[in-house]
């Protein structure tokens, strides 16, 4: 018997592959469209990015010296360490609350799963960033060669040190799990379904999960900004991550709780009518905060309304996306890339029209999910 059968989470992980490879094949004519419909999104965003590479790999750039390059390349060397602890703690995560985990599984054949599983995923990484690292220097034909290896470099090494490191290693954050949660506060006079949408976690909760591109965002600001405008575009990048986190832990806990409601006699729309209020209130509160730091920082009144009346929309198309796709969630992304593109697309051509566009994209998923 191979190592991947004797060890239990390695074969549960074989078997979900054949199942997604039978189900692939089941509906082949989609799997392919949805290839196509990737790659067509994936081609889009270079042809957007295009004109970028020139700028940022530029051998005149302060960045392409030789000191500056290698601290970039231990900076990337680093964020892919940094990934790998982050899958580890996924799995622990994961393998804590898992159906394994009530079976006599010893705890170093769970160790030994978790680095099997997690060295494909980050040389797979490494191999997409490195693509992206070749394309770009294709691009730009005045490209530092040093920047480009250094870039390597930290590419290379970090997926293969993050690829290998030793299955005993557990991060602290991933240790706590299961110890440390944060009980939400609910009122009293909330029951029924709504107890489901008052139970989503507070912005105040989830800022740790964003601080990451919090502080990530400050490399895009230019030293000669201004206090004030540092400040609000601070805020107004906090407010977007928060957003965007918003969207993910309410799709997590709306297809938890479909599940374990399933048995109950409730229509689709329902459920999803009890986290209206919360998500509807933290979007109204969140685009607030969005007009006033734009306006802070000299956008015109109207604009500002405009871009608050825009970003509600596109949190509330995402939103339906999910409640489209709860049955299948693995279509969650091509919808949401097709939505994305489609309104793109339509700024590009007719600024104008993408309101419409978009009200139409909502619709659909409206339509979808209750159907």
């Amino acid at each position: 018997m191979t190592a991947d059968r004797a060890n239990p989470d390695l074969l549960a992980a074989h078997f979900e592959r054949l199942n997604l490879i039978a189900a692939w094949r089941a509906r082949l004519d989609e799997a392919l469209f949805q290839i196509l419909a990737a790659l067509a999104f994936v081609g889009f965003g270079l042809w957007l990015m295009d004109s970028w590479w020139q700028l940022l790999l530029s051998s005149q750039t302060p960045w392409a010296q030789p000191w500056p390059s290698a601290l970039l390349g231990m900076l990337v060397c680093a964020g892919f360490l940094m990934q790998a602890r982050r899958f580890h703690a996924q799995m622990l995560k994961q393998h804590q609350g898992d159906w394994l985990s009530a079976l006599p599984v010893a705890e170093t054949q769970r160790s030994l799963a978790r680095a099997r599983q997690r060295a494909p995923r980050l040389l797979i990484l490494g191999l997409a960033a490195m693509l992206l690292l070749l394309w770009a220097s294709w691009r730009s034909p005045d490209h530092s060669t040093q920047l480009c290896l250094a870039l390597a470099l930290g590419i290379s090494v970090g997926a293969l040190a993050g690829a290998w490191i030793p299955a005993g290693t557990t991060p602290p954050e991933a240790a706590a799990i299961g110890t440390a949660r944060q009980s939400v506060p609910v009122p009293d006079s909330v029951s029924g379904l709504p107890l489901l949408g008052a139970a989503l976690e507070p912005a105040s909760a989830r800022l740790p999960k964003t601080a990451p591109w919090i502080g990530g965002s400050f490399l895009l600001f230019p030293p000669s900004i201004p206090v004030i405008a540092l400040l609000a575009l601070l805020v107004l990048l906090s407010t977007l991550s928060l957003l965007i986190d918003l969207v993910s832990h309410w799709r997590a806990r709306y297809l938890i709780d479909a599940q374990w409601l399933a048995a109950e006699a409730l229509t689709p729309r329902r459920l999803f009518a009890a986290y209206l209020p919360p998500l509807l209130k933290r979007m109204a509160i969140a685009a607030a905060v969005v007009c006033a730091c734009l306006h802070a920082i000299g956008a015109p009144l109207l604009m500002t309304l405009l871009v608050g009346i825009s970003l509600i929309g596109a949190v509330a198309d995402a939103v339906l996306c999910g409640f489209a796709t709860r049955l299948q969630p693995r279509r969650y992304p091509l919808l949401l890339m097709l939505h994305a593109v489609l309104v793109v697309a339509c700024l590009q051509v007719l600024p104008p029209a993408a309101p419409i566009v978009l009200l139409g994209c909502a619709i659909s998923a409206w339509r979808r999910g209750n159907a």
